[in-house]
């Protein structure tokens, strides 16, 4: 399949259409170097020479990203002007599977505990940051992260459920449901030193369509408000760091409504009203 058709492909679907509109802003608003766009279109061709055409076009940008991390990770040419503390909102299980020393931690549960269950009541009393151990990431070699103060900001005066479900909508967590339980993780600033941080990409958020790019002067991207399908939050990725005791972790509470709907043309029409394209 030639590299054309297979645009046309993507730009015939409704996700694979908005990734596109998302990578070409990056593009034209200098997030992104010119000579990434080629270096993109050479390796989804290589990979078009291996795949069926039955293969979904954004399969193939994910495939694409994933296997060139050096090509496409922590690429935006924007950088914080002024940096702060950093915060981050990882799920329960998340935590408690990799950011905890299973040697340690498998000496004081008993065998009926529930592994989940007994890190969301003991964080803060038994679980200490003498259990800390793990990489701070997600499935790719960085995570994302927001300025601490936000998050204080948007959980204070409110109830942990409350909280935890604004954050949910605030920070464009779709992939959390109602009851799932959150962390917060506060960055010690040392942790910090010599690693790359940037604002995010489309190439950053892969085929998360829960993502919208901007060109903010501060340096900071911002995330997707799930509920109004705007720009809210500051947001940041981060080069990952090594998670140990000088971090501080806290539960927030559990997501308490379902999902919001979300038409994604709405964000369709955003990303063309911020490229000066009109409605």
């Amino acid at each position: 399949m030639r590299y054309s058709k297979w645009i046309e492909k993507l730009e015939a679907d409704e996700l694979g259409a908005l990734w596109l509109s998302k990578f070409r802003y990056d593009l034209s608003e200098g997030n992104l170097a010119p000579a990434i766009e080629q270096e993109f279109q050479e390796l989804v061709t290589s990979k078009l020479d291996s795949v069926g055409d039955g293969d979904p076009p954004l399969k193939i940008v994910e495939w694409v990203i994933n296997e060139n991390p050096r090509a496409f990770d922590l690429r935006n040419q924007r950088t914080p002007t002024n940096p702060e503390p950093y915060s981050l909102v990882i799920k329960l299980e998340v935590f408690a599977l990799f950011y905890l020393r299973r040697r340690v931690l498998m000496t004081v549960l008993d065998e009926s505990d529930n592994e989940a269950e007994f890190v969301w009541a003991n964080l803060g009393g038994i679980i200490t940051p003498a259990f800390y151990d793990g990489w701070v990431k997600t499935d790719r070699e960085f995570f994302w992260c927001a300025p601490t103060r936000l998050l204080v900001s948007i959980l204070a005066g409110r109830r942990p459920n409350q909280g935890a479900t604004l954050l949910r909508s605030r920070l464009g967590l779709h992939l959390m449901a109602k009851g799932q339980r959150i962390i917060r993780i506060d960055i010690p600033a040392p942790a910090l030193e010599a690693k790359r941080l940037a604002a995010p990409t489309t190439l950053d958020a892969g085929t998360n369509p829960a993502f919208i790019p901007c060109n903010m002067a501060d340096g900071y991207g911002r995330t997707l408000n799930l509920r109004t399908i705007s720009r809210d939050v500051q947001e940041l990725v981060v080069e990952k760091v090594r998670f140990d005791g000088t971090f501080q972790a806290q539960r927030v509470g559990r997501i308490g409504a379902r999902l919001p709907a979300i038409v994604w043309g709405k964000l369709g029409r955003l990303l063309r009203i911020s490229r000066g394209e009109g409605k």
